[in-house]
């Protein structure tokens, strides 16, 4: 999986990419851990390409931080893509930790065997 993490005012945001089975089973052990609260899921979606490389986690710092989505997402009203672009731009910011590139090798099958990357948004306290 790649993505991204972010920690704001006391919340987790995050961006998932990858396959639906390994997404699943991320979300059931989210779902079912004690230290995880209001887990919402805003987007599940097939993408044809991958936008995150790594995963990576940052903090939000002053000047980046955007209250009202703070607010939006406190109210069950925050959009999948204010979300997504809120990760991406903190993460610009600076990364606390990251793991490797993700390597990608070109492949000779067929577009018939072609399986899309899911994206998945979602925000918890």
């Amino acid at each position: 999986m790649t993505g991204g993490m972010v920690v704001e005012a006391g919340h987790f945001l995050g961006v998932l990419e990858g396959g639906d089975g390994a997404l699943c089973a991320y979300h059931d052990r989210a779902a079912n851990d004690d230290r995880v609260d209001g887990l919402q899921v805003l987007e599940f979606v097939p993408v044809l390409r991958r936008e995150y490389a790594t995963w990576a986690v940052a903090v939000s710092k002053p000047g980046v931080t955007q209250p009202d989505l703070m607010v939006a997402i406190n109210e069950k009203r925050a959009g999948p893509f204010a979300v997504s672009q809120h990760v991406r731009r903190v993460l610009k910011t600076g990364v606390l930790a990251e793991t490797p590139p993700l390597c990608v090798a070109a492949s000779r099958r067929s577009p018939i065997g072609f399986r899309p990357r899911i994206r998945r948004c979602w925000v918890s306290r």
